[in-house]
């Protein structure tokens, strides 16, 4: 009898599946070869909790894949930059006196501005008003080639 249960326990459990849903504004799965990519839009929240050594990761998109941030904390001191979301002009403080340049980068990739910020005033001021509405980075660079990157909205 207990053999009996076991053979038919067996394929019972492999005709098991759990389809994988999300309620989001987007998405899409691409598949090419042995490479796999999906993507999520507008999912509402993630999170990741890790307690004694147990991980519990929430959302349909799970964590394996390493992104790269729009904020690298890789700077040796404290940089601000504000006011975010901006329509003319974004001020920069740090706590430094050494300079940083500033590159300020349009999504394609294109610099559309370089230069030095010297922090002896105490802030520096990057004038956004010839530019049109839209998403920006601003990526700061230190001498020793550590930086940090912040996502402007200019309105």
């Amino acid at each position: 009898m207990l053999l009996l249960l076991l053979l038919l326990y067996v394929p019972i459990m492999a005709q098991v599946t759990q389809e994988r849903t999300v309620l989001a504004s987007g998405g899409d799965q691409m598949n090419s070869g042995s490479l796999s990519l999906s993507w999520t839009l507008g999912e509402a929240m993630t999170d990741t909790y890790t307690a004694s050594g147990i991980m519990v990761s929430q959302g349909f998109q799970q964590e394996g894949l390493n992104a790269t941030g729009t904020h690298d904390a890789r700077l040796p001191f404290k940089v601000a930059v504000f006011p975010n979301p901006t329509a003319a002009a974004v001020h920069v403080t740090a706590e430094t006196t050494l300079p940083i340049t500033a590159e300020l980068v349009a999504t394609d990739g294109r610099v559309l501005q370089q230069r030095t910020l010297d922090f002896a005033i105490g802030k520096a001021t990057i004038s956004l008003a010839d530019l049109p509405a839209a998403t920006y980075y601003l990526k700061l660079k230190a001498e020793t080639d550590s930086f940090t990157t912040f996502k402007i909205q200019k309105l």
